[in-house]
């Protein structure tokens, strides 16, 4: 049911999978360039007393500006040999022959280098200027016999003006893929935990308490989830949609005692009351935010629900405003109910899950649908990719990828600029 989908997951699947490996991070055989230039940039890991590969100690003054882009790695170095100050870029290699392997002699940019910076000391490189010296890393640091633990390389290590993988700002291409590939992940896993309910629970029954848990926002989430699962959608099914709202704003506590028509719609359904009083959260409650108006707007939803079902993706969340909006003459609201954003997330995070859980919807149809609101979340992990907060995507696909890679990589205590997988792909 899923198979499509997953194949348009797998890039980002795959990388997921690198993440594990790299999670545990003791001595390796031969650490990544990310691993050593993090180690190079922290003041507190690189080696206190430097010498050079023939043995001439070396005083570090500046270490220089990380470049995350193309050229060296580490550009306006400066530091002291035999008494002389030299000041240039390093590059940075896990062997000296990567200097070779790169061809970095035949490239202008790296005509500044003077200090090539490894973690082997051998084998020597043929194509290293005779007036770039040479440090390795390795024989420093592991003087005492004991192999150095890059576990000490953490997030903040590697954080400098710009994030790591800002080297794929150069690279849209590579970037758009990547989003997307995360973005189709993000929807497989919430299909995937919508199909894990319904082991438990009736398809739609999952569905009903979904809505209704939306309506709660983050302070009321669980007393609607509560609310649902109290009320179950087939003891509403048959109910007119004024009878439905009775019925739950009644068990929920939520009607006000001159509500007398709706009070007796809630006696003649002959659903009782709860045994235990419903506990809202209403402080600093914004007027539009009360829990019986957002009641009022997922019944509007529920009862169009069979039409919104039918609906193609791009007019979904114009026509989820408008069903919300079914009883609000006959209850006095006035404003929408449901709104844009609030749509738009019910888009995203109920409807498209569902009807991809059920096989009712093709994952070819989810590129380019409207996203939601810019979050801080989708700030921070757009400006690490790219170093800015321009072109932000406003496409729903895209805006879950960057979620995604959020709760994976940026802000996962477990998983390091340095060795980062995304970091890779650059």
């Amino acid at each position: 049911m899923l198979t499509q989908l997953e194949r348009f997951a797998s890039p980002y699947t795959e990388m997921l999978s690198v993440r594990g490996e790299v999670r545990c991070l003791e001595a390796p055989v031969c650490p990544s360039e990310a691993h050593l230039q993090a180690l190079w940039n922290d003041d507190s890991l690189r080696p206190e007393f430097l010498t050079l590969t023939d043995g001439t100690p070396i005083v570090l003054l500046e270490k220089g500006l990380w470049n995350h882009g193309d050229g060296p790695d580490f550009k306006n170095a400066l530091f002291a040999i035999n008494g002389c100050l030299q000041r240039g870029d390093i590059e940075i290699h896990r062997q000296p022959r990567d200097w070779d392997t790169h061809q970095h002699h035949k490239n202008p940019d790296y005509n500044a280098v003077v200090l090539h910076v490894t973690w082997e000391e051998t084998p020597p490189a043929k194509t290293l200027p005779s007036q770039i010296a040479t440090l390795a890393l390795k024989p420093l640091l592991e003087q005492k016999g004991a192999p150095f633990d890059f576990s000490k390389i953490t997030f903040s290590t590697t954080r400098d003006a710009s994030a790591p993988c800002q080297c794929l700002s150069t690279k849209p291409g590579v970037t758009d893929r990547l989003l997307t590939s995360a973005g189709y992940h993000r929807f497989l896993q919430k299909a995937k935990q919508f199909l894990e309910k319904t082991h438990r629970t009736a398809p739609f029954q999952v569905f009903y308490e979904g809505l209704l848990r939306a309506m709660g926002y983050q302070r009321n989430a669980d007393a609607f989830m509560r609310l649902a699962q109290e009320v179950p959608f087939e003891t509403l099914v048959d109910f007119p949609v004024k009878q439905r709202f009775a019925v739950l704003a009644g068990i929920a506590g939520l009607l006000q005692p001159e509500q007398r028509e709706l009070w007796d719609l809630w006696w003649q359904s002959g659903c009782q009351p709860p045994l235990e009083p419903f506990k809202w959260d209403m402080r600093a409650l914004r007027p539009q935010n009360h829990p019986y108006r957002r009641l009022a707007g997922g019944v509007g939803v529920l009862n169009a629900i069979s039409h919104l079902f039918e609906l193609s993706l791009h007019v979904l969340s114009d026509a989820i405003q408008e069903a919300s909006m079914t009883l609000a003459d006959d209850l006095q609201l006035k404003g929408m109910l449901i709104g844009t954003t609030r749509a738009n997330a019910l888009v995203n995070n109920l409807f498209i899950p569902y009807r991809l859980a059920t096989g009712t919807l093709s994952p070819t149809l989810l590129n380019d649908l409207p996203g939601e609101s810019i979050s801080a979340p989708m700030r921070e992990v757009w400006m690490h990719l790219t170093g800015t907060l321009k072109g932000l995507p406003k496409d729903s696909l895209r805006q879950q990828g960057l979620l995604q890679i959020y709760h994976d990589f940026c802000h996962n205590d477990h998983v390091f600029c340095a060795t980062c997988p995304i970091f890779n792909q650059c």
